[in-house]
């Protein structure tokens, strides 16, 4: 891991995709977003805006949804 990243585990269920939008939103250099099973939909809608979001204001996104 890279000075000054972290990693934070969540097992809260319904809470997690909540605090990934979260660190999304606060992410200040760059943010490596990979997800598996996700599906078009509300849930992708809302990931997908805040992810633009940061790229709007110059932090480095990268995505890989299946």
């Amino acid at each position: 891991m890279v000075s000054g990243n972290s990693i934070r585990v969540l097992r809260n269920g319904s809470k997690t995709y909540d605090s990934m939008l979260e660190l999304i939103a606060s992410a200040q250099q760059s943010i490596l977003f990979a997800h598996f099973c996700f599906a078009a939909g509300e849930q992708f809608d809302r990931f997908c805006i805040a992810l633009a979001a940061r790229a709007r204001v110059g932090v480095k996104v990268f995505m890989l949804a299946d």
